[in-house]
């Protein structure tokens, strides 16, 4: 899977997860796109409908194998990146809901990177 490839599927199926895609969600994943001027290779459509046809288990599968397939690609630094993004998505509504959390944690573990320093980073900057 191309690597942005997999950070978009990473991004969208987080901000689709509560079971609601909002507009500003869209703006934050079009955000981390373009901020990494990176060349798309692939029909976010085919995605998300892709998406849209699996069930919760398929969902949580589908984020895995992304998040393997980016962090093989990345650096920490990128990582990181791509984790400052995936918290902006999380908090826009103003909650973070329970399979948010499950993903984050996912996410996290599949980075090599401590959730909970990274959580305490965030919210020091």
């Amino acid at each position: 899977m191309d690597k942005f490839q997999a950070a978009f599927e990473i991004l969208y199926i987080t901000s689709a997860i509560d079971g609601e895609v909002d507009n500003s969600e869209i703006d934050i994943i079009n955000e981390f796109i373009e901020s990494n001027d990176s060349n798309i290779n692939f029909s976010t459509r085919d995605i998300i409908d892709d998406i849209s046809m699996l069930n919760i288990d398929g969902i949580v599968n589908e984020f895995i194998k992304s998040a393997e397939s980016y962090a093989n690609q990345s650096s920490v630094s990128e990582k990181r990146i791509l984790l400052n993004f995936f918290m902006t998505l999380i908090i826009s509504d103003g909650e973070i809901e329970d399979n948010e959390k499950r993903l984050f944690l996912i996410l996290t573990e599949v980075f090599n990177i401590d959730s909970d320093k990274f959580i305490e980073n965030y919210f020091k900057d």
